[in-house]
């Protein structure tokens, strides 16, 4: 499966590092928040990451405007429900994280999107049992600064599914 709709949850340091990266691969990345203040704090660090890797001659100076236009912000979690990959990078908090799945769950429609979390201390199985769909559910832990660290774990479950892992 090609992934080329990607929501990411959070907009703080790790979420926006998360959709820097997605949007540069060539996806259409909409970006989670719970408000305009936070959208617009994510969208800046963006723009801040883009325009120091501009400076450090990793991109070109046309290249931040091409990645910006792929990414969007929004507070509807509706906007999420097209989406084929969603990486939630909420804040560490169980009970939050398995609210934000359970909505993730009830919003995207695609049966075969997967639902990721880049949590690094709750088990996966724990946010997977939030939703009807366990076995399109993964851990992608990123490491930070997300544009700069080529690494990402894939954290998986006993069921999941396999082709969720390719």
């Amino acid at each position: 499966m090609t992934i080329e709709r990607v929501g990411v949850i959070g907009g703080g340091l790790m979420g926006s590092g998360i959709a820097e990266v997605c949007a540069r691969a060539g996806g259409h990345v909409v970006v989670h928040e719970i408000g305009a203040r936070t959208a617009e704090a994510a969208l800046a660090r963006i723009e801040g990451s883009l325009a120091r890797a501009v400076d450090r001659a990793t991109l070109a100076p046309s290249d931040p405007s091409l990645i910006l236009g792929r990414i969007e912000v929004s507070a509807d979690l509706e906007d999420q429900s097209d989406r084929q990959l969603v990486i939630e990078a909420a804040t560490e908090n169980e009970e939050l994280k398995r609210e934000i799945f359970a909505g993730l769950d009830r919003t995207v429609t695609d049966p075969d999107a997967i639902l990721a979390s880049n949590t690094s201390s709750i088990p996966i199985t724990r946010l997977a049992a939030a939703t009807r769909r366990p076995d399109h559910v993964v851990g992608l832990h990123f490491f930070n600064p997300v544009p700069v660290m080529a690494l990402v774990e894939l954290v998986t479950t006993v069921k999941t599914d396999d082709a969720v892992c390719d």
